[in-house]
């Protein structure tokens, strides 16, 4: 990477979440030190990620961003927000938190997310037991790499353990 040639692209005002402390001029200013070659800096007038309501709604809360989208035919859903009290529970039938907090309870459809972050717990089989059998119709489990090879030797092993 020394003798390479790159491109970092970047918005340091709003959306310097890593380096918060260090601010967006002293990011520049470490980019023209210790970069190489030329600091090139554009404003973007048109929204490449986002859809039309996403964009406005970016605009009207931040004063700031383009109502311009790169596809302007892409139209997307409507914002949502969902209100909840401080122990999950949401509007209809959305609740969420964590597998303790999730104990004793069900929902139509459970979402696990960041079982990685548990993987060499002793209790991780019986925390993903509890998440997964919360669910009465839909569970969707979001793994890494990592996780899924966890849940496939478990799998192997739990089928091999009972034949």
């Amino acid at each position: 990477m020394a003798k390479g040639k790159w491109e970092f692209y970047c918005d340091f005002e709003k959306q310097n979440i890593f380096l918060e402390d260090v601010g967006a001029n002293n990011c520049l200013k470490l980019l023209e030190k210790y970069g190489r070659g030329v600091l090139f800096q554009y404003r973007l007038s048109r929204n490449c990620r986002n859809t039309k309501p996403i964009a406005s709604e970016i605009a009207d809360i931040f004063k700031t961003g383009s109502r311009q989208v790169l596809d302007a035919n892409l139209e997307g859903s409507p914002i949502r927000y969902l209100q909840y009290d401080g122990g999950g529970r949401g509007a209809g039938d959305i609740s969420f938190g964590t597998i303790y907090k999730f104990k004793g309870m069900e929902n139509s459809c459970i979402i696990i997310a960041d079982i990685a972050g548990c993987l060499n717990r002793c209790n991780f089989e019986d925390l993903l037991y509890v998440g997964m059998s919360r669910a009465r119709v839909g569970l969707v489990v979001l793994v890494n790499g990592e996780a899924m090879e966890k849940l496939e030797a478990l799998k192997k092993h739990k089928f091999e353990t009972y034949m």
